[in-house]
């Protein structure tokens, strides 16, 4: 395994600093369990991408932050479907789906008594005062099938008023996390400059598809880790493994334009990394022994 850092001095055990290991990307698969065929892949990306093929010490950098979020957006559902809803849960409740039948025969079963129930409770809602309101959404609804109009719209017109939303905030889905680091290098000498050379076309390659023929192969992927010496930084955040979506390096920063050394090594560059981390984070995670403030 290759190990490449920077700058070139031993780290001591006090150092702090930011190991980067490329690693050979392994497919999730589609999962084998026949117990749960539903489950794609494994959740858990710390077991199948585990061959490392350089390993990479690079000085904290320069912004260290983390975020952590969920997908929460509002929900709108009327009475008269959220009755519908309520309906057929409640009858498909009562099935018993290991008996012999087909599970689609049992829904159209649902949906053939659904139009009586539906017309019970239109008549109930005519009945409370709102009959021209339940007259329009009726409308609507049939204009909606052929028309794609507003049902909304058709209430609002002819009644001023609109059918009550029942609005709230549902959690839809869970989020990738990025992060974006900068790094500075002033080569001190030939060989740290040949080094910060390395590292840079290590990044570039390694984030780049493996040409292959018919196909192209996933690039490599990186595991991050903040460390103390030769320990795990006992409070900053863990991370998932990640893909390196983007490298950027500014080969004349903070110089006013182009020096470079007398073999042609820029006096400074700088290196900015964005990864995403290929597995969202779970509640669980956070008892798999994260330390510190966990991911």
């Amino acid at each position: 395994m290759q190990i490449l850092k920077y700058p070139l001095q031993t780290f001591e055990d006090d150092y702090d600093c930011l190991q980067i290991d490329s690693l050979q990307y392994r497919p999730p698969g589609l999962g084998s369990n026949d117990s749960a065929p539903f489950r794609v892949g494994n959740g858990n990306d710390s077991n199948r991408n585990t061959v490392a093929d350089t390993s990479i010490f690079l000085p904290m950098p320069l912004n260290i932050a983390d975020g952590n979020s969920a997908n929460w957006e509002s929900d709108r559902l009327n009475s008269i479907d959220a009755f519908l809803g309520r309906k057929t849960l409640d009858t498909i409740n009562t099935f018993n789906l290991e008996e012999e039948g087909s599970v689609t025969d049992k829904i159209g079963t649902v949906a053939a008594g659904i139009p009586a129930e539906l017309k019970t409770v239109m008549d109930s809602l005519a009945s409370s005062g709102n009959s021209d309101a339940v007259k329009s959404y009726l409308a609507g609804q049939i204009v909606n099938i052929a028309r794609n109009v507003d049902a909304q719209s058709i209430i609002g017109r002819t009644t001023g008023k609109v059918m009550n939303p029942n609005i709230e905030l549902l959690f839809r889905s869970v989020d990738l996390r990025s992060f974006t680091y900068q790094f500075d290098f002033t080569p001190r000498s030939e060989d740290e400059g040949q080094m910060v050379k390395n590292i840079i076309r290590t990044f570039k390659k390694d984030s780049a598809a493996k040409r292959g023929g018919l196909f192209i192969s996933s690039p490599n992927v990186f595991r991050l880790q903040f460390r103390r010496g030769r320990e795990k930084h006992p409070f900053l955040n863990n991370f998932k493994i990640c893909a390196l979506k983007s490298v950027q390096v500014d080969y004349t920063s903070g110089t006013g334009g182009y020096k470079v050394y007398s073999d042609s090594t820029p006096v400074k560059m700088s290196m900015s990394l964005s990864f995403t981390e290929l597995t969202p984070v779970y509640d669980d995670d956070f008892d798999s022994n994260a330390g510190g403030v966990g991911f």
